[in-house]
């Protein structure tokens, strides 16, 4: 098993996930010696997930099996409805000295209104540390990438000592917002375990995609058992079980 666990990691294929029933094969045997396991899975590479984004994995019951069916569906079922993009801390602010002081700025701290209150206090920085994040460092990857260029075209000069300077300036540069490229990546994909030095942002890349595909709710069963996966109704069995639960004394989750 781990010598054809090693064969996906070589390859770089990953899970694609699922939705259905967890487990994909039964022994058919009841008490004790039963089974349940989830043998059957796709995988793919990344440069097939970039090609099919919205692939999706259904598990499938098979009544005259002892495996259940495995649909493969390569775009998504229905239109995603639109969601406002969370607000992170980047790590990589901190590789700057005036980070602490926008926070210092923001929080505000001999401001005695009673009306500004904790949460806009924290507002107030995700506000400004947005609008210094966009100022200051932009486009990470699309600098990174100009940058790169210009040095590529310096050094194509073959000049010994009129570009020199620039060119140890470029690689300064480079080598910073290659740190920081690793450290917003890092973050995303919470491979904090990743050496900063080891830089294999192609890695870092996959391994968030996957995470996003993983937070996704493509569907939830309803207390009926009927598996739903249009946005309203998902929305409205996440609002009635919620709502079941704070209006009852003794809620079971």
């Amino acid at each position: 098993m781990q010598a054809f666990r090693d064969c996906l990691e070589d390859c770089g294929l990953t899970d694609l996930g699922f939705v259905g029933q967890r487990y994909t094969w039964c022994n058919e045997r009841l008490g004790t010696q039963r089974t349940l396991v989830r043998l059957d899975r796709f995988v793919a590479n990344k440069g097939w997930k970039a090609l099919f984004p919205e692939a999706m994995v259904f598990h499938m019951s098979m009544p005259a099996s002892d495996h259940c069916l495995l649909e493969l569906s390569l775009k998504k079922r229905g239109h995603p409805k639109p969601t406002k993009k969370r607000f992170f801390f980047e790590s990589m602010w901190t590789r700057d000295d005036r980070c602490r002081e926008v926070i210092e700025t923001a929080w505000d701290p001999l401001r005695e209104c009673p009306m500004f209150q904790l949460q806009d206090r924290i507002r107030s920085c995700q506000i400004h540390l947005q609008e210094w994040n966009r100022a200051t460092f932009g486009n990470v990857t699309k600098a990174l990438k100009q940058k790169q260029s210009r040095l590529q075209h310096l050094e194509a000069l073959n000049l010994l000592h009129e570009t020199a300077e620039e060119i140890e300036n470029l690689r300064n540069k480079i080598n910073e917002d290659l740190t920081k490229e690793e450290m917003m990546c890092n973050q995303t994909s919470r491979a904090i375990w990743m050496k900063c030095e080891d830089r294999n942002t192609s890695f870092f890349h996959a391994t968030a995609t996957q995470r996003q595909r993983k937070n996704r709710i493509e569907g939830l069963c309803d207390p009926d058992g009927a598996w739903c996966d249009n946005q309203e109704g998902i929305e409205k069995i996440i609002l009635d079980y919620f709502s079941e639960i704070y209006s009852t004394g003794q809620p079971y989750i």
